[in-house]
C-alpha cells in the first residue's frame, strides 16, 4: 500500500507523536486513516467548520471510504469532528466560547501535573527544563515558514511527563490537540523570548517545590496565548464581515 499522504509537507509539530501512537507492531489500516486525518486537523489543514467529505479524503489517502468512515466516528467521539442533521461531517468550529473552554481545561489540568512535578522535582529535572527552556529561546521561524514553536511544546510536554501520571499525560495531550487551531490563529504573534520569560519563572517555582507560585506562573503564561488567539479571530472574523478589526 502506498503511504498516506493526507497532510502537506512540512507537518512540524506533531508528525513525531502521532507516529509514536502509531508503531503498534502492525498498525492496522483504521489506525492509520485515524491518526493522518487527526493530525491534519489539529494542524489546520482542514479549517475550523470546514465541511469533511468522506469520499474526497478517501480520494486523497487512496483508501476506500470504510476507514474514513471509521476514523470519524472517533474523532466525533473525541470532539474533532461535529456529525450535522443533515448528517455530514465538519471540523469542530473555533469560537471564542470554545477557545475559553479549552484554555479553562487545559491550564487546569496542567496545574494538576505541576502539583506532582513541585513535589518530586530534582536538580536534574530542573536543570532539563532549562536546557528545552534555552531552546525555545533561541528559536527563530525560518522566514516563509509558518512553523510552529516545537520547542515551546517540548518544555511543556516535559512537565505533563514528569507529573508521572501516564492518564494525565494523555489528557492534557488531547486537550492541548484541541487547542491548537486556535495557536495557528496567532503564531505571527508568538514571541519565543517572552515565552522563555515565564517559563522561567515557572521553573523557579518549581526548582523551590512552590506548586502554587508554579501554577501562577502557569496561568499567567497561558492567559497570553489566549488573548493572542481570541484577538486573531476577531480580526479574522472582522475581515470576513468586512468590518474594520477592533
Amino acid at each position: 500500500m502506498p503511504p498516506l499522504s493526507l497532510t502537506r509537507a512540512g507537518s512540524l509539530l506533531y508528525t513525531v507523536c502521532y507516529m509514536l501512537d502509531a508503531l503498534t507492531p502492525n498498525p492496522t489500516l483504521d489506525e492509520q486513516v485515524y491518526t493522518r486525518l487527526r493530525q491534519a486537523i489539529v494542524e489546520g489543514h482542514f479549517e475550523p467548520g470546514q465541511d469533511l467529505v468522506v469520499t474526497t479524503v478517501a480520494a486523497q489517502l487512496g483508501v476506500s471510504r470504510i476507514p474514513v468512515m471509521h476514523a470519524c466516528q472517533r474523532l466525533v467521539g473525541e470532539g474533532f469532528l461535529i456529525a450535522n442533521p443533515r448528517r455530514s461531517l465538519a471540523v469542530a468550529p473555533l469560537t471564542e466560547a470554545r477557545i475559553l473552554e479549552m484554555f479553562e481545561v487545559l491550564v487546569a489540568l496542567e496545574c494538576v501535573a505541576l502539583l506532582h512535578v513541585a513535589e518530586q522535582a530534582t536538580e536534574e529535572l530542573i536543570g532539563r527544563l532549562e536546557e528545552l527552556n534555552d531552546e525555545v529561546r533561541r528559536f527563530r521561524r525560518e522566514p516563509g515558514v509558518q512553523g510552529v514553536n516545537m520547542t515551546d511544546y517540548r518544555f511543556h510536554a516535559f512537565t505533563w511527563e514528569a507529573a508521572g501520571r501516564p492518564y494525565l499525560f494523555q489528557q492534557i495531550r488531547t486537550v492541548y490537540d484541541h487547542y491548537e487551531p486556535a495557536r495557528v490563529l496567532s503564531r505571527g504573534q508568538h514571541n519565543p523570548i517572552r515565552s522563555a520569560e515565564e517559563h522561567a519563572r515557572i521553573v523557579d517555582a518549581l526548582r523551590r517545590h512552590d506548586a502554587a507560585a508554579a501554577q501562577n506562573a502557569l496561568r499567567v503564561h497561558r492567559e497570553q496565548s489566549v488573548q493572542r488567539a481570541l484577538a486573531a479571530l476577531r480580526a479574522r472574523e472582522a475581515g470576513r464581515s468586512g468590518r474594520p478589526g477592533h
